[in-house]
């Protein structure tokens, strides 16, 4: 229990600058994320024609590659380091939201949509140990379950807030489009293509969410070369699977 008059969540845990821009960058990486698994799973159905079911199968790359990803992070971080390995993750997350701004109702899955899925399983499956590592060092064991549940917090709401703006984006760009519709195109089309239109928009700020993330990786967290506790790497062997 917290004693009376104290917080729950003591802000000495925010002094340190490099646990700050772990929580921080967490956030915006969650924020830029679930565009990929909201606006996607629209994509497939309402575009693609895809049936739920169909729609459900066509993100088991991503799935698998996270998981396998995942498993491989804790035995890579005493190698390279927690820093370059969270770096080298960042990257095919961000290139997956740029290649998925690109989309269009005459993307195909194999061509278009397989690869992103894969990226994203990559990179979060590389960041999300050491991001979590980052922001539980240093961190005295009277405040380790309150780091420990700020994590958590960071990664709802993330999840949450980056989704609320994901949306009003879409919803900005398919209006946008609507009113200037392209010529020669069926009604059914025109719908599509507003559709499409607004998700590439999504993608392309939750590229941005997730460069932003990455700048705060690089210029804020510092790292030494620790392999994780077992407890972290059980909590992260899932991470955006379980949000």
């Amino acid at each position: 229990m917290v004693p009376p008059g104290q917080p729950i969540t003591p802000l000495r845990l925010f002094a340190d600058l490099s646990r700050s821009g772990s929580f921080a960058a967490r956030l915006l990486l969650i924020a830029g994320m679930f565009g990929v698994f909201f606006f996607l799973t629209q994509f497939l159905q309402r575009v693609m024609g895809f049936s739920p079911l169909r729609a459900g199968v066509a993100f088991l790359p991503l799935t698998v590659v996270l998981y396998a990803m995942s498993r491989a992070a804790p035995r890579l971080m005493p190698r390279l380091g927690a820093k370059p390995l969270m770096i080298a993750g960042m990257l095919p997350a961000i290139a997956s939201m740029a290649w998925l701004s690109r989309v269009s109702p005459a993307t195909g899955y194999w061509s278009g949509v397989f690869g992103p899925m894969v990226l994203p399983g990559i990179g979060m499956g590389l960041v999300f140990v050491p991001l979590t590592t980052a922001s539980l060092a240093g961190v005295a064991p009277a405040d380790s379950g309150a780091a420990s549940s700020m994590v958590n917090v960071m990664q709802q709401v993330g999840g949450a807030l980056g989704l609320a703006v994901l949306v009003a984006v879409y919803g900005t760009a398919s209006r946008n489009a609507a009113r200037h519709p392209l010529p020669g195109l069926t009604a059914a089309a025109q719908a599509q293509h507003v559709l499409a239109h607004g998700m590439a928009a999504a993608f392309l700020l939750a590229a941005i969410l997730d460069l932003c993330s990455l700048v705060l990786i690089i210029t804020l967290i510092r790292t030494r070369k620790l392999a994780p506790d077992r407890a972290t790497a059980r909590r992260e062997q899932e991470p955006a699977v379980a949000s």
